[in-house]
Formats: C-alpha cells, sequence, structure tokens
C-alpha cells in the first residue's frame, strides 16, 4: 500500500488499486514507451509497457512490481527525476 501512496503522490500517474505484486497505471503528459526506454536507457529500470496488449486502450500504461522498500524508493526517485526533467 505504501508503494501505491507514493506513485499516485507523484502526480505523473493514475494508480490503479491492486491486491497484486505490481500496479497498474495511467501515465499523465507522457507514453508508455518514452517513459520505459528512459528509465531502462538511464537507470536500468525495467517496468512493463502494456502499449499494445489486449483490453488496454492507447499508449499510457504501465505495470510496475511492488519490490523491497529500497527498490521502490529508488524508483520513485528515478520517477520524480524525469518528471522534472520533462517540465
Amino acid at each position: 500500500m505504501r508503494f501505491g501512496a507514493l506513485l499516485a503522490e507523484t502526480g505523473a500517474l493514475h494508480v490503479y488499486p491492486s491486491q497484486a505484486n505490481y500496479f497498474l497505471c495511467k501515465l499523465q503528459g507522457i507514453s508508455a514507451p518514452q517513459l520505459t526506454e528512459r528509465l531502462l536507457d538511464r537507470h536500468d529500470i525495467f517496468i512493463k509497457d502494456l502499449t499494445g496488449k489486449t483490453g488496454i486502450a492507447g499508449d499510457s500504461f504501465i505495470r510496475i512490481a511492488v519490490r523491497d522498500k529500497n527498490d521502490n524508493d529508488t524508483f520513485i526517485s528515478r520517477l520524480k527525476e524525469i518528471q522534472e526533467y520533462k517540465c
């Protein structure tokens, strides 16, 4: 729950409620392919781009795995950096 709340607080995405070990998120202001590429190229962080998946419309949905506290905090930090860089 903590990670989901932190994701939502970034303002970069809408987090759908989950009882699994991942969150489905709809991005705002950047496409899933763009974010996936930036995180992987710049920070070696891999997220699942859901563009083209059955039942998913558009290119703004991603899946983010819940990891340990350190990994989750690192992800939040990198997401905020990318968000600041865009402005």
